[in-house]
């Protein structure tokens, strides 16, 4: 692959996990805390909000795994889901350690 191409898929990536966020900040940002889910179930759970966010995106880093081993090649819309949430899950994760 060319630099040309990867950086397309880089910056379509990009703005899709932007997108992402944006729209479900609406969603899961009731007061007006885009990180108050993952304190919520840190609390909830006793744990860390770090450790609340690892567990959710836990989930798509097996999925992926999967996919790996399976040999399968992926579709565009499941590359969309679980991909794109892991990145956004790092995007959270760190903007959990710079609020500290």
């Amino acid at each position: 692959m060319n630099q040309d191409t990867l950086m397309n898929i880089i910056k379509q990536r990009h703005q899709a996990c932007l997108s992402t966020l944006d729209y479900k900040s609406t969603i899961y940002s009731p007061r007006n805390d885009r990180l108050s889910n993952f304190k919520d179930v840190a609390s909830m759970n006793q744990t860390t909000p770090q450790s609340a966010l690892w567990s959710m995106v836990s989930k798509h880093i097996i999925a992926v795994r999967d996919m790996i081993l399976s040999g399968k090649v992926p579709s565009g819309q499941w590359i969309e889901e679980h991909l794109g949430d892991i990145h956004n899950y790092m995007f959270l994760l760190e903007a959990i350690w710079r609020e500290k």
